[in-house]
């Protein structure tokens, strides 16, 4: 209080900033709670625990306030793709428990047997280039040829390339890999995948790629009914949308079979939005991305569990003032946690998570160097955070950072470079 009785804050603070201020909390105090459980009802309004909706499709259909908040009910599993719809929204959990499962898997149930152990099954609504299939709730390994513990670690060895073709002795006619995916290690460090058009005269073709392999470093074949041959190994015929898999003991009904038919279990596609928060959930399998952000700023990623993704855990791209912290992300194809951003981005920041078990399976991770295979990756302008985490066992490095100012400090990574190599522990380059 001065002598005149006005505070400083009276004082000093402009008219306009006071206006602001003024819709800032007008705006706060609107904002509302909408509540989902499993029990609930689309026909409720979903603003009580007693009246709460029930599913991610009412959701994704209504109309929310600026800072309103979607509460998921604790232990319960909501199937489906949450659609952020508009800046400032909040998505979070209520109750007690387990943290809410946002879930992309369906069962797979109907296997029909086709002898030599192949089993089949319909599987509507899978992607053909379906990613993900779990048995037990583990991760199995698609289909592919030499199988990944035959010798030289599951490569074959060509002896000439172009950049439509590799060529080598093992390259027999005996099987014809047209229609089937050769994957080419084209170095240390890059898987490249491509469909095979043409097998012949020990010359494997596919569309061309911008370099041609490096020799002597293996292929393989997959994603082809030929190469089921394993215990758990799958195909995805989708064509005619069934899944195919190898059951040693010849008795599907003793796993529970899933795969994936939802590729993305959040996100802003709709819109380039700011202020998204996204906190206290678990997301358990993806066909690709669980949690990707495009561009917009200030969104927060905060004590969410990522488990079976097909591709990465979360990733986001092109914001600014990026947090995420305190998460957990397991078995990821592709990466863990991605933030990439080369325009200058303010801050992007990583902090207390643990990140474990990520693109272990060679040929199922996403091949290229600047999108998957990282533990973490934060590429940005200014302001690159990276601290307090764990990272363990990366198909690639563990933690990838790119940008100024950066802070990476504090942090375990243990085991590394597991499928591709000329990586390292924490790596970066002049970018």
């Amino acid at each position: 209080m001065n002598s005149k009785g006005r505070t400083v804050f009276e004082k000093k603070l402009p008219i306009k900033y006071i206006l602001i201020l003024v819709i800032f909390l007008s705006a706060n105090a609107q904002a509302k709670n909408y509540y989902v459980s499993s029990n609930g009802n689309n026909s409720n309004d979903g603003l009580t625990i007693a009246t709460a909706w029930q599913t991610i499709a009412k959701v994704n259909s209504f109309t929310f306030g600026w800072g309103d908040f979607i509460l998921f009910k604790r232990g319960d599993t909501f199937y489906g793709s949450i659609v952020v719809s508009r800046s400032n929204l909040n998505y979070g959990a209520y109750g007690t428990g387990a943290k809410p499962i946002i879930s992309g898997l369906s069962t797979v149930t109907g296997w029909v047997n086709l002898g030599g152990n192949i089993w089949e099954a319909p599987n509507v609504g899978v992607k053909g280039a379906n990613n993900l299939v779990l048995r037990n709730s583990s991760i199995q390994q698609i289909g592919r040829y030499p199988n990944a513990d035959a010798a030289n670690g599951g490569y074959l060895t060509y002896t000439a390339s172009t950049t439509t073709s590799i060529t080598g002795p093992e390259l027999s006619t005996k099987t014809n890999w047209a229609g089937a995916e050769v994957a080419i290690r084209l170095n240390r460090w890059e898987i490249l995948r491509k469909k095979v058009t043409t097998h012949a005269a020990g010359v494997v073709s596919f569309v061309a790629h911008a370099s041609a392999p490096r020799l002597n470093y293996g292929y393989f074949f997959q994603r082809d009914p030929k190469t089921l041959d394993q215990d758990g190994e799958w195909w995805q015929d989708g064509t005619n949308n069934k899944l195919r898999m190898y059951f040693s003991n010849n008795n599907p009904s003793a796993y529970t079979v899933q795969a994936s038919t939802i590729e993305v279990l959040i996100s802003n596609i709709t819109g380039y939005y700011n202020n998204v928060v996204i906190s206290d959930l678990s997301f358990i399998g993806s066909g690709k991305t669980a949690i990707y952000i495009l561009a917009g700023a200030n969104h927060k990623v905060l004590n969410c569990d990522i488990i079976n993704s097909g591709a990465a855990a979360i990733s986001i791209w092109s914001a600014n003032n990026v947090i995420v912290d305190n998460c957990t992300t397991k078995n990821s194809l592709g990466s863990g946690i991605q933030i990439s951003n080369n325009n200058n981005n303010i801050l992007s920041s990583i902090t207390n998570c643990v990140v474990d078990s990520t693109a272990l399976i060679a040929g199922m991770e996403t091949s290229n160097e600047s999108n998957g295979g990282d533990g973490i990756l934060n590429r940005g302008g200014n302001n690159v955070y990276v601290t307090h985490c764990k990272v363990l066992n990366s198909g690639y490095v563990g933690i990838g950072w790119y940008g100024n100012d950066a802070f990476i400090k504090y942090n375990l990574v243990d085991t590394y470079c597991k499928v591709r190599d000329d990586g390292a522990g924490i790596y970066t380059a002049e970018n």
